[in-house]
């Protein structure tokens, strides 16, 4: 998490985040899940992403 952030900074918003199932894509939608967001990523991998997501709030899109 980085440090200064609120934790619901991004409460109420809808993240899109494309190679989302790996990597830092994935990284990514980990931290905008953290910040409140509800994340859909998108990626080549959508059954490893599945499995790795953290956070609840993180939905792997096909």
């Amino acid at each position: 998490m980085i440090t200064g952030l609120s934790p619901d900074l991004f409460s109420g918003q809808v993240s899109l985040v494309t190679g989302g199932t790996s990597g830092i894509g994935a990284a990514t939608a980990d931290l905008l899940a953290g910040l409140g967001a509800e994340v859909y990523a998108l990626g080549l991998r959508p059954a490893d992403a599945r499995e790795s997501a953290r956070h609840k709030r993180v939905h792997v899109v096909e």
